[in-house]
């Protein structure tokens, strides 16, 4: 699996687009994912309202960024460059179910 931010994505192969209302989380985080495996995020997706504006230069203070991305324990620096806990999350269930059937 590869991750990079949006505009980045064209290097990337057929990548799938992760935000933060796909898992459940009240922010606008987007990430895409490259993977040799089929991701599907609809599958689990939930939709939430967004409460955050994008980490840089929003008016969500930087912890209260990482706190809404489910980071608290990382300093704003690391949360900065982290992907959300969730993220992992989804594509981990994912990649188990691909297993599970391909097994």
């Amino acid at each position: 699996m590869i991750e990079n931010v949006p505009d980045a994505r064209h290097h990337l192969r057929n990548p799938t687009l992760i935000s933060g209302d796909d898992v459940g989380l009240p922010i606008h985080r987007r990430r895409y994912f490259e993977t040799n495996w089929p991701l599907d995020i609809f599958a689990l997706a939930l939709r939430h309202e967004h409460r955050a504006q994008f980490d840089h230069g929003a008016t969500t203070t930087e912890s209260e960024y990482r706190d809404l991305m489910g980071c608290q324990w990382m300093s704003a620096v690391e949360a900065r460059q982290a992907i959300p806990p969730a993220y992992t999350k989804l594509i981990g269930q994912q990649l188990l179910q691909h297993i599970r059937v391909a097994a």
